[in-house]
């Protein structure tokens, strides 16, 4: 059961890895997002005017009377001092055609103190990149991967990531378990090393899945950091992938303590 076990593991880490380097890298490029996006694109944030705001709902008036098929399905109710106000659309349905109008953007802002139109973008674009949505592009990325829609949906991309959120999940409770020491006992004419490790309480067995190597080789080093699910004492040495792991994994079963 326990091999059954750590070959999923492997195998599971694997399949997880790219995904995990993926959204690592994304998300931590877009925990700064709005600093980004103030720096990329000045025109569309800083408001240079003063004065009393216009209030938000007349403002969704304006942009509305201004552009018909467009309709405010978002907005904020204060302005920040020196910023703009900026108001997610929807496309209003044709009568004509019973569909929605197509729009070349989703977001629009505004000068709060003027109402004057500093610019619009479609956020989240997948092309062309630019400026103005190189944020928004990396955001939506983050968790839908830019999946088209295929099949009448969308949401691809979130669903795939939840699954492999899941499978993540499961894996950490899996290699958990294969930290746990082997209850085997030492066969006869077993290794004195080994007879001696698997008679040994729990806490003493369990304690080498735990401890991090500083000396020997990179590859003894990034081994042991890396696997000590895999050497539980007695359990996988004679199943590591190569003689060099298997007198690795040894080492550290038998010989730390």
């Amino acid at each position: 059961m326990r091999s059954i076990f750590g070959r999923l593991h492997r195998w599971a880490g694997l399949l997880t890895a790219a995904f995990l380097f993926f959204s690592g890298i994304t998300g931590a490029v877009i925990s700064w997002d709005h600093e980004l996006d103030d720096i990329l694109n000045k025109k569309l944030f800083d408001v240079t005017t003063t004065g009393a705001a216009i209030p938000s709902v007349d403002l969704v008036k304006l942009i509305e009377q201004r552009d018909p098929r467009a309709r405010v399905i978002h907005m904020f109710m204060t302005p920040e001092k020196g910023e703009s106000l900026w108001f997610f659309v929807l496309p209003r349905i044709d009568p004509a055609t019973s569909k929605r109008y197509t729009l070349d953007y989703n977001q629009i802002f505004l000068d709060p103190n003027t109402g004057v139109e500093l610019g619009r973008r479609y956020w989240g674009a997948v092309w062309p990149v630019t400026r103005e949505n190189f944020v928004s592009f990396l955001y939506k990325l983050h968790y839908t991967m830019h999946i088209p829609e295929f099949w009448g949906s969308d949401r691809w991309g979130m669903r795939i990531l939840g699954i492999i959120a899941i499978i993540w999940t499961i894996d950490c409770f899996v290699g958990f378990y294969l930290t746990l020491p082997s209850r085997k006992r030492a066969k006869a004419g077993a290794a004195p090393a080994v007879a001696r490790e698997l008679g040994k309480g729990f806490w003493a067995r369990w304690k080498p899945a735990w401890m991090i190597k500083t000396t020997g080789s990179a590859y003894r080093i990034n081994f042991d950091n890396t696997v000590p699910s895999a050497c539980g004492p007695g359990h996988c040495c004679s199943s590591s992938p190569s003689p060099r792991s298997r007198s690795i994994c040894t080492t550290k079963c038998f010989r730390r303590s």
